[in-house]
């Protein structure tokens, strides 16, 4: 067996950097020890700092199947069958830690990441909950949690945890505040008060949730918002006594006793599913633009629904989606439009071929889109700002989800808590034709 001593001079020369000069030693003492466990486990530390991915895991195994109790290797399989997508495998690997180290905060933090993965969320809290006994600072464990409530419609725990989204502690967080000091925390606190509040997440949550800041204008003394400027035409127009900030340093701006994010307005204000406000929509556009936009852009006769198959950001393996939609809409009497901002080469044939026009990439700002929008019999897509903006503005919408949808969809639910005229279609992956058809119903009534 190799001694300890050589053990911590291979992990030494890894933490040191020098991978190749460990892997080197650590292959020759295996020579001497192939049943030694711990070699395969330190070889398979030293080809992840590689990236050696497969290596990394046989190695790994190799050193489970000889000492089951090597704690790191059942972490590291863990993480690499979970970065797989193969979460039950990785739930394997994690449980075997727990029983071996039932204070291990992390492992049962892992397991919850992977039940969430699978949406079998109260095993997925309850695993949450036990890395918080073992570490209640487990900032992760409480904002994952906050997700699920979210999710699932208990808003009174989803938007209190939620505020964990900025907390310094949390990798990858969300959002950053704008302003250094603890932001409001009580809608007592903003009573006679100037307050900033400002943006996040991306143009789709500041639609949604702008609809709170009549209220907080009511209660402030005066407030700024901080939106970002492809939305100042449309908000300014539906807002007009609200003071807006389009620039990234609003301090030089006003003088404020207090600011918060805009998603805070919702728990500030005590929101539940039952009394979100302006269910109906809230966003509108003027009726002189619509005429003149009409003009400019005229549509055919018959039902005119504009579609929508990916983010603009995702550029990959999102045709056949397009090429289903397409088949399961198009029919006689109904114009399909496309409202994607950015299309590739080969989207752009496609729509061409099915005489479908694009009109995403000539709307400049959200207000164009808006009157787009108003235009339209209804709209069909996934998750993009665009659903947001027509489900804002009361329009027929169709929204199409995949696995692991965003929380504010809600967890199985067929029509949105925030968009009366938002319906939700869970997408078949088998055959999406059969979902773009039901969905493609709905629009067309």
């Amino acid at each position: 067996m190799v001694s300890q001593e050589s053990i911590k001079n291979i992990e030494t020369l890894f933490n040191g950097g020098k991978i190749e000069e460990a892997l080197k030693l650590a292959e020759e003492e295996l020579k001497d020890n192939p049943d030694d466990a711990r070699l395969y486990y330190v070889i398979g530390q030293g080809e992840l700092l590689k990236n050696n991915l497969e290596k990394a895991k046989e190695n790994f195994e190799k050193s489970v199947s000889l000492n089951q109790n090597i704690i790191g290797a059942l972490m590291a399989l863990g993480s690499l069958y979970y970065q797989e997508g193969a979460f039950k495998k990785a739930i394997g690997y994690f449980a075997r830690v727990v029983k071996l180290a039932p204070d291990n905060d992390k492992a049962y933090f892992n397991l919850g990441v992977c039940y969430q993965e699978l949406e079998e969320y109260e095993n997925a809290l309850n695993f949450y909950k036990k890395a918080i006994e073992i570490n209640p600072k487990d900032v992760k464990s409480y904002y994952n949690s906050s997700l699920i409530f979210l999710k699932k419609g208990d808003y009174s725990q989803g938007f209190d945890l939620y505020r964990l989204r900025y907390h310094s502690d949390l990798p990858d967080r969300p959002t950053s505040l704008l302003i250094p000091h603890l932001p409001v925390n009580d809608i007592k606190n903003i009573e006679g008060k100037d307050i900033l509040v400002y943006d996040e997440q991306g143009v789709e949550r500041t639609i949604d949730f702008i609809r709170f800041i009549p209220e907080i204008a009511d209660k402030a003394k005066s407030i700024v918002l901080r939106v970002q400027d492809p939305l100042e035409k449309l908000l300014s127009y539906n807002y007009p006594d609200v003071t807006f900030s389009f620039t990234l340093d609003p301090e030089k701006e006003m003088t404020f006793e207090g600011h918060f994010p805009l998603m805070d307005a919702a728990y500030l204000l005590k929101i539940n599913k039952l009394n979100i406000p302006y269910k109906d929509g809230y966003l509108k556009v003027d009726e002189k633009d619509v005429k003149e936009f009409e003009k400019t852009h005229p549509l055919k006769e018959g039902k005119n629904i504009g579609i929508v198959w990916r983010s603009d950001d995702d550029l990959v393996g999102k045709v056949e989606i397009l090429k289903s939609m397409i088949d399961a809409l198009k029919e006689d009497g109904v114009n399909l439009y496309s409202m994607q901002e950015v299309e590739t080469m080969e989207e752009k044939e496609i729509l061409e071929e099915n005489g479908v026009e694009s009109l995403g990439e000539d709307l400049e700002d959200y207000y164009d889109k808006a009157l787009m929008i108003n235009s339209l019999d209804g709209v069909v897509g996934v998750d993009t700002p665009i659903i947001h903006l027509s489900g804002a503005m009361g329009k027929k919408t169709a929204l199409i989800l995949g696995k692991n949808s965003d929380w504010f969809w809600g967890d199985g639910d067929k029509k949105s808590a925030w968009h009366n005229s938002v319906n939700i279609y869970r997408l078949n992956e088998l055959n999406p034709k059969k979902t773009f058809k039901k969905a493609g119903k709905f629009v067309k009534e």
